[in-house]
């Protein structure tokens, strides 16, 4: 899992933020930037 945020001001900047960035360019979809874990769920 990765938390993932694209912030965009008034004027058209843009800023990327997220848990961990691959090298170059944004881009959330790059395995690398899968950091985080989420447990299964216990069944019951």
């Amino acid at each position: 899992m990765n938390l993932t945020a694209v912030i965009e001001e008034e004027g058209g900047h843009k800023s990327y933020w997220a848990l961990a960035h691959a090298p170059g360019k944004p881009d959330f979809h790059h395995p690398a930037c899968f950091v985080a874990t989420v447990p299964a769920a216990d069944k019951p």
